[in-house]
């Protein structure tokens, strides 16, 4: 499959010209001496390639079906790692504290270290040597050490591992944000696997050799059907040398189809027709520097810390100066608070509104007799609610 949106028909006569000479050649072999000697002997009915040529039809469906998987599988794998790759370095941010400078330079680290990962996935799967130009995302021995390893994707995996330690060690993540974190990297090793799964399974050998030869007997058939005295029109004319560019065209559109499925079920090789991996790889690093530069969050701004929060006015209040103006409640006094309110119920009209403990300043401004009533009453129902209880439980 060619990624894009058109396709150039000079870039498609380079590709196929091979191709296409071939099919001409062996049809001219098969169809010239039938047609010049009028010759006979050597003719078929047309209903034999008819046949044949169905059985191959329905071959080529499911071997374009099954390259197709393959590069749909290879193409859901760099979607993840795209996005995991996001989440990763958004993870990092999110869970470092930004005004301790360690912790800004880790997440800048890791997040170049990231983007130099996709480039050097993409080119290990293309089997091409790491770019000089990652020296820009790494440090210099960092660089070094990868250019030289067997599996560079793989090192560079361990080394964000390394770093994640580090945090935690150091203070700057704590152990549940260390696992999230982890489970990312192994996410994304996950990723790696699948990804050398499919470069290094390759298609049955046996299933695409068939297959061409499969359609060059029926080109053979093909030309000796139609250009024979037996395989004549509906006018009663034979075809002749009339047969020719029909016969290219038809192999031509077979073996464009099995060409197709032979681009798509090798999605990593080194060509313009496989998964994008390299413009994928890109867009990670746009979006790591994004990251970094902290345009997720509006104008760059990061939400305050807990102990500075503003106030209507738009002043600054700490944990002491709302627990003195009565906004901050200690943890003891936030469970003695009632769940459930009875001033936010609905009331009829003529309804008594019912009793509410955070209704008591109301309270101390009625008469002494009044709120003493209103006291006895709520301490009775409750203790007649006790000893209801306790009457049924000695019946039962």
């Amino acid at each position: 499959m060619i990624v894009g949106n058109k396709i150039s028909i000079i870039r498609l006569l380079k590709i196929i010209w091979f191709r296409l000479a071939m099919i001409t050649m062996v049809v001219f072999l098969s169809v010239g001496p039938l047609v010049f000697f009028q010759i006979s002997q050597f003719a078929i009915d047309r209903s034999i390639p008819l046949i044949f040529g169905t059985a191959i039809a329905i071959l080529l469906g499911f071997r374009t079906n099954s390259a197709y998987e393959r590069w749909w599988e290879a193409r859901i794998i760099w979607g993840r790692i795209l996005n995991d790759s996001l989440s990763l370095g958004r993870l990092m941010r999110d869970y470092s504290d930004p005004q301790l400078p360690e912790s800004t330079a880790a997440v800048k680290q890791l997040c170049f270290r990231q983007s130099a990962w996709a480039y050097a996935l993409d080119r290990q799967l293309k089997g091409l040597n790491l770019d000089d130009d990652l020296v820009r995302l790494l440090e210099t021995d960092e660089f070094e050490a990868i250019k030289k390893s067997a599996d560079p994707a793989l090192d560079l995996l361990l080394n964000q591992s390394r770093l994640i330690r580090i945090a935690k060690a150091n203070g700057m993540i704590d152990t549940y944000q260390c696992i999230a974190i982890q489970d990312l990297l192994t996410r994304l090793t996950a990723h790696m696997g699948g990804c050398h799964r499919i470069k290094g399974t390759n298609f049955p050998t046996h299933y695409s050799y068939f297959t061409e030869v499969f359609i060059w007997i029926f080109l053979l058939l093909l030309g000796l059907s139609l250009s024979s005295s037996h395989g004549i029109a509906t006018n009663g004319i034979p075809f002749g040398y009339a047969s020719i560019p029909a016969i290219i065209l038809i192999g031509w559109v077979f073996f464009m189809v099995d060409g197709i499925a032979q681009y798509m079920q090798s999605p990593f090789e080194n060509n313009r027709n496989v998964i994008p991996m390299k413009t994928l790889a890109t867009k990670i690093e746009i979006e790591k520097k994004r990251l970094i530069d902290g345009q997720f969050d509006g104008c760059g701004a990061r939400p305050a810390p807990q102990s500075q929060r503003h106030g209507k006015a738009g002043q600054t209040y700490d944990k002491d100066q709302r627990q003195r103006a009565g906004q901050y409640l200690p943890e003891q006094r936030r469970l003695q608070r009632p769940k459930y309110r009875a001033g936010c119920q609905p009331q009829l009209r003529g309804q008594a509104k019912p009793f509410r403990r955070d209704c008591l300043p109301a309270l101390q401004q009625q008469p002494r007799d009044q709120r003493q009533i209103k006291e006895d009453v709520r301490q009775h129902h409750t203790v007649q609610s006790i000893n209801g209880y306790r009457r049924q439980t000695k019946v039962r």
